[in-house]
């Protein structure tokens, strides 16, 4: 024994309150009787008051047999004392041969908490009862005499740590005869879980799940997901959250399986949580027998078995064998990984909620410095938890560092590098200390062809079809890919689910994927890690002809391959540069072609013309493959950022494809010559490139599929020069041809010009019916920034017709995909037009910020046609709110760079342009 060992003993009256109200004054001087009494003794037994109140006291012993000695002396002289009358004929103080007086509990320990602990004991006892905690019994064991009897009460889970704490009850021998009801230990011996010591954030969907499936009386549910998704907390905030119905019963249990290994592990430790005494560790068989004994004996408990991944096979067995056949035991078990029993309900736990992550962010940074976060901050915060997937954990690592980082910083080192999410909380377990430590804990658990399968998929994007990655590893690996990606999806390490396209999608979590790009560079050989990326690329080869690509994203028939390819576009992204790294041109055509139609629809263009020029700078591609890269580069440009590159660029290949025979790629170079020259309206020169590509067709027989593209391009020049009835032929000749080849992209087009024409026709009702036949074709495709010029078209008819409402409509659509692409003269009309509405609403500020804003997407971009376009709109507004200098001042920088551009007056400018001229004629 410790010589500085303090031994606490805590003495509380029973009823003191209700005694007090029945004998009014007299508890004054039954007080005076306790107390002069209580003191007596503490000296006595060379005791220390610590506090004394009317109803308790707190006495400290250096001595623990003292201090047992003072509590039995207690419980025997309290007969002896000359209470007032008025106590002893109450109920509380009543003369039945047991009592007489004061009845008082005693709680007695020797813990470093023992103050606390010994007041917590006492308030468990029955009147006349004295408990102590087994570790202070320990201390007397040895030494008690015969004058003492004791007897074991069972535990209780005391504090908010949760101490688990055995109680003996002991009593003098005179007073053996005294029966006790039996302990109210309800709500303290029926949970050891601790009370929460942080806020809880969000899943109130889960807590309803949860409360619903036991409600339906579901006795095994599996809280499944990787890690660091909150599993833990959510299981036992769920148990505080409804402890008093669980105590209601036999109570809910926490059962942490983290450093269990094996079944003997398993049932030492539910040894130790239950008190199981009789548990034979020596005989599965036995330990299986005496669990189910001693659990059949309870009323309805819920066990929440935490960490079961690494022990999955021992737990499913202790659940079929022990609790399962029980009706009383219901389960939850938090896991990466499933059971595989058909009792077993599943609860997928996602991330967190953007808003949830948000709270959690700032909740936790605020206690670890309590600085004023202000509104520039809540962006960089929603960043910073949407670039950790919104995991709670990495929530909670990244906002340790508000200490030493600003969240600028933490965003920065996020984008470089999950290391930075680290701990050193003690109150963390080291798989939760950091990120990495989090995953390589599922990592350990897999076998040699799952970790083999898990580094591979490092050559994917985050998120992936299942097609391309189960296809692509199919052919890299002997075993059955699909096989090896459920078994990665049964231990939370990848998500796969249902695209609204109706294809399976796979998705692996930032962190985890830089997780596992360290581990492909160690796993793999240098010519293992070419032959994976090989077999990357050849699932694109089977793609390899340009009109079956053309046909997967213009037509009807291949909807589902075309959603596939716009979600796998990062993935086409890697594997065009794969390609590129090893300069074979077939490989380069197939996945090249495909790229241009995916990033041509999605509008993305820059970062596909930075692709393009990237690959064009690499000296190990072939003169083939330098003029396809050259000339989708030059398609890309001339609808981003035409220029004489461009020009050079498409020549280069032209002179290639003349130099070879390719007719093919001769016929779709002059096309591409043709708008590049219509882009700086140079319309003589277009229309001879796309008159030479149409007599390549009719001469050489090759690429009869771009026929309709040019005679449409043609048709295009016949409207600008106000031809409109050359135009209309020329349109509806081609729209027949786009619709022989099922192109819907084709027959958008052609739709968008005949409601063009119609519309300078005033013929509105045609104009409506042809642009809503556009709007149908290019949803059926699926690209935007054609959705965009459309709804800008059906924006301005409305606006023409005062339906105000249609036209906000369409042009709220408008605005918002614009905001999503990177196609500067769609940006620019979206806003001047949505700038008209703002003007037909009298909303005259937002007509000055919407008109702001196309001027400056015009003034970034170059692009003169679409200044003069916006100032058009500006001069109109201002005319139309009465600001009539302003307005010429802007109608005569229109003027100007009309001229400049030599703009024809049947265009759509220049029609605006003689408008505007009428009113200050």
């Amino acid at each position: 024994m410790n010589k500085n060992s303090k031994f606490c003993i805590c003495i509380d009256i029973e009823s003191y309150t209700k005694i007090k109200d029945k004998i009014g004054d007299d508890i004054w001087k039954a007080l005076k009787v306790y107390q002069d009494f209580i003191e007596q003794y503490i000296n006595w037994f060379n005791g220390e008051s610590l506090y004394s109140k009317e109803q308790k006291n707190v006495i400290l012993f250096k001595d623990p047999f003292q201090a047992l000695r003072f509590a039995n002396s207690i419980q025997v002289g309290l007969f002896e004392l000359a209470w007032p009358q008025s106590l002893i004929n109450i109920e509380e103080g009543c003369e039945d041969g047991s009592y007489r007086g004061f009845r008082v509990k005693i709680g007695i320990d020797s813990s470093e908490n023992s103050i606390q602990v010994s007041e917590e004991i006492s308030k468990i006892c029955n009147p006349g009862q004295t408990l102590v905690s087994r570790d202070f019994f320990h201390f007397v064991e040895s030494r008690l005499s015969e004058d003492s009897v004791f007897e074991e009460k069972g535990f209780v889970y005391i504090l908010e740590e949760k101490e688990k704490t055995f109680l003996i009850q002991v009593l003098p021998k005179v007073l053996s005869q005294r029966r006790f009801d039996r302990l109210n230990l309800d709500e303290r011996s029926k949970t050891n879980i601790k009370a929460r010591s942080q806020d809880f954030f969000g899943r109130n969907d889960e807590m309803k799940l949860l409360k619903d499936l036991l409600d339906q009386n579901t006795r095994l549910i599996n809280v499944f997901g990787p890690g660091g998704t909150g599993k833990t907390s959510l299981a036992k905030e769920f148990a505080i959250r409804n402890l008093k119905k669980f105590q209601a019963n036999d109570g809910v249990w926490f059962i942490d399986l983290s450093n269990c290994k094996d079944m003997d592990s398993i049932l030492s430790l539910l040894k130790k949580i239950f008190s199981i005494s009789n548990l034979n560790l020596n005989s599965e068989e036995d330990c299986f027998e005496t669990l189910a004994a001693h659990f059949s004996q309870l009323d309805d408990v819920l066990l929440i078995f935490d960490n079961v991944e690494q022990v999955s096979e021992e737990i499913a067995k202790l659940i079929l064998g022990v609790f399962l056949p029980l009706k009383n035991i219901f389960m939850i078990l938090t896991s990466r990984d499933l059971i595989k029993v058909k009792e077993e309900k599943v609860l997928n736990l996602s991330p967190l909620d953007p808003s949830d992550a948000f709270d959690l962010f700032v909740d936790r940074a605020t206690k670890i410095n309590s600085r004023d976060f202000k509104d520039g901050d809540f962006d960089t915060v929603k960043k910073i938890v949407k670039k950790v997937d919104f995991s709670p954990l990495a929530i909670e690592l990244a906002a340790s560092r508000v200490n030493l980082l600003s969240l600028k910083s933490i965003l920065r080192r996020l984008q470089e590098s999950f290391k930075i999410l680290a701990s050193k909380r003690q109150d963390l377990p080291d798989r939760q200390k950091t990120l990495f430590a989090t995953i390589n804990w599922s990592w350990e658990l897999l076998g040699d062809d799952e970790r083999k399968m898990f580094a591979a998929m490092a050559i994917f994007n985050s998120d992936s079809s299942l097609e391309l990655v189960e296809k692509c590893l199919d052919s890299h690996f002997d075993f059955m890919a699909i096989e090896i990606l459920q078994s990665l999806r049964e231990k939370s390490l990848i998500c796969v689910d249902v695209h609204e396209g109706n294809f399976e999608t796979v998705k692996i979590y930032e962190s985890v994927k830089e997780f596992i790009e360290e581990r492909f560079e160690s796993t793999f050989s240098s010519s293992q890690k070419m032959d994976l990326k090989k077999s990357f690329i050849g699932y694109y080869l089977k793609f390899k002809e340009r009109d079956k690509v053309q046909k997967i994203f213009r037509g009807s028939k291949f909807k589902l391959k075309r959603e596939q390819f716009f979600y796998d576009s990062g993935n086409l992204m890697k594997a065009f540069q794969h390609a590129c790294d090893l300069g074979n041109d077939l490989e380069l055509k197939s996945i090249s072609t495909i790229l241009l139609e995916t990033f041509f629809s999605l509008g993305s263009l820059k970062q596909l013309e930075k692709a393009f020029d990237l690959a064009i700078s690499k000296n190990n591609l072939s003169e083939p493959s330098k003029a396809l890269i050259n000339e989708l580069y030059g398609i890309v440009s001339i609808r981003f950022n035409p220029s004489q590159k461009t020009k050079s660029r498409l020549c280069f290949s032209l002179s290639f494809y003349e130099g070879n025979d390719d007719f093919e790629g001769q016929v779709r170079v002059l096309s591409s010559l043709g708008d590049f020259n219509m882009e700086f309206h140079k319309h003589e020169n277009a229309e001879e490139s796309y008159l030479k590509a149409l007599s390549v067709i009719k001469k050489k027989g090759f690429g009869y599929e771009n026929k309709g593209v040019i005679l449409a391009n043609l048709a295009n020049i016949n409207f600008n020069d106000g031809d409109f009835d050359q135009a209309h032929e020329r349109y509806v000749e081609a729209m027949g041809l786009f619709e022989d080849l099922d192109n819907f992209t084709g027959i958008g087009f052609c739709c968008t010009y005949l409601g063009f024409i119609a519309f300078y026709r005033d013929d509105f009702e045609n104009a409506k019916s042809y642009y809503l036949e556009a709007l149908k074709m290019y949803q059926e495709t699926k690209e935007t920034f054609r959705i965009a010029s459309v709804c800008i078209s059906l924006g301005e008819l409305f606006l023409k017709l005062k339906k105000i409402k249609d036209a906000e409509s369409y042009l709220v659509q408008a605005v918002e995909i614009s905001n999503t692409i990177d196609i500067a003269w769609i940006k620019g009309r979206a806003n001047c037009f949505y700038a008209d509405l703002c003007l037909a609403k009298n909303d005259i500020p937002n007509v000055e910020k919407y008109l702001e804003k196309a001027k400056l997407i015009f003034q970034e971009s170059k692009d003169d046609f679409g200044l003069a376009k916006m100032l058009c709109h500006q001069s109109e507004s201002e005319y139309q709110i009465g600001n009539k200098a302003s307005s010429k001042k802007s109608f005569l920088k229109a003027k100007s760079i009309s001229e400049k551009l030599n703009i024809n007056e049947f265009t759509e400018l220049g029609m605006k342009i003689k408008k505007l001229g009428d009113y200050f004629s």
